[in-house]
């Protein structure tokens, strides 16, 4: 998932997010306790155009003791957009 992902995002963002998804360093920071790796960062979009998207891995474990992890994309342009409608309404 994050060699395929890497291709889109910008590459002033590249190293950075290698640096906090990549298989290695989920581990190791679910090993010192952490449950939830969060960032912002630019990536092209269907359109082939850079949008803002955030994401956040969320690790866990299942019934058997095997490390989980769930990750939620979300292009933040849209929540954006949202947000400054309800703030002007």
């Amino acid at each position: 998932m994050i060699q395929n992902s890497l291709v889109n995002i910008h590459p002033d963002y590249q190293s950075d997010f290698l640096r906090l998804f990549s298989r290695e360093r989920l581990l190791e920071a679910y090993a010192r306790g952490i449950t939830d790796v969060y960032a912002e960062r630019c990536q092209k979009g269907c359109d082939s155009d850079y949008q803002w998207v955030s994401t956040h891995v969320i690790h866990t474990t299942n019934q058997n003791g095997d490390i989980c992890q769930i990750c939620i994309n979300r292009i933040m342009n849209d929540v954006n957009q949202i947000n400054m409608v309800e703030r002007h309404m």
